[in-house]
């Protein structure tokens, strides 16, 4: 039985070449990244089987709707995965910057030893602009306090409603009639009201008071009629008063 064995490796002198890289790739092509996270890490990798020699090839940025220097740190460099390495890291920096932008994107393009037309994979980053965010929570109004719901409650909208919802209460019927008994007629002439100022009588039987109303804009002879009959009362009480005590 004959065993034909092929070996790769070491054969002395100077390291082997690198390979052209067709083998690598970017472990993820799709990536999100927020702008306040200031950067993003990109793997490289390679078949494990691949890693029987060194392989090399280059990265770039390009621009889509991200704007190198601006949204991003612009990217040229290359990476090299030597003998038994699968993983090579590159870092972006992300420009975190106070200004509202849409979501953007560039490309990282890898590229092999032939040129940058040889493309051999890209990866694409998506930046998420959290500015808006971080403004509408800056902007959020507190709650409102005790003072401002009692203001709101004392508005003339809560008052409105607060009518609404009870109607006024209606006169009873007995109150509606005396309001219309107590108006005057149409075109009759109201007469002011008179004062009256009490006369005291008082006997000697007791202080048993004798009130007679004198309006203010009576006429003299009224007056003194009234003032007559008054005097005229006391001495027919005066005499009345004696005649009982002699006949006692």
């Amino acid at each position: 039985m004959l065993v034909v064995a092929t070996f790769v490796g070491w054969h002395g002198g100077a390291p082997a070449a690198a390979a052209p890289g067709d083998e690598l790739q970017f472990e993820s092509r799709r990536i999100d990244v927020h702008e306040h996270a200031g950067r993003v890490v990109v793997r490289i990798v390679r078949p494990a089987v691949s890693s029987l020699q060194s392989a090399e090839a280059a990265v770039v940025s390009i621009d889509r709707s991200a704007t190198a220097g601006d949204d991003y740190s612009p990217l040229s460099t290359r990476v090299r995965l030597d003998v038994g390495e699968t993983v090579a890291t590159i870092v972006v920096f992300i420009v975190d910057d106070s200004v509202e932008e849409p979501t953007e994107m560039f490309v990282l393009r890898l590229t092999g030893d032939t040129g940058p037309s040889h493309v051999i994979d890209e990866a694409y980053i998506t930046v998420f602009d959290d500015d808006t965010v971080r403004a509408a929570s800056t902007r959020s109004p507190s709650a409102p306090t005790v003072g401002a719901a009692n203001a709101a409650s004392r508005s003339p909208a809560a008052s409105g409603q607060a009518a609404a919802a009870s109607p006024p209460a209606q006169p009873s019927a007995a109150r509606s009639r005396a309001t219309r008994a107590a108006r005057p007629a149409p075109g009759a002439t109201q007469r002011p009201q008179a004062r009256v100022t009490p006369f005291e009588l008082r006997t000697r039987e007791g202080e048993v008071p004798a009130s007679v109303p004198v309006p203010d804009h009576a006429s003299p002879v009224v007056a003194a009629s009234i003032l007559a009959m008054i005097a005229l009362g006391r001495v027919s009480a005066e005499l009345w008063y004696r005649y009982r005590i002699r006949d006692i």
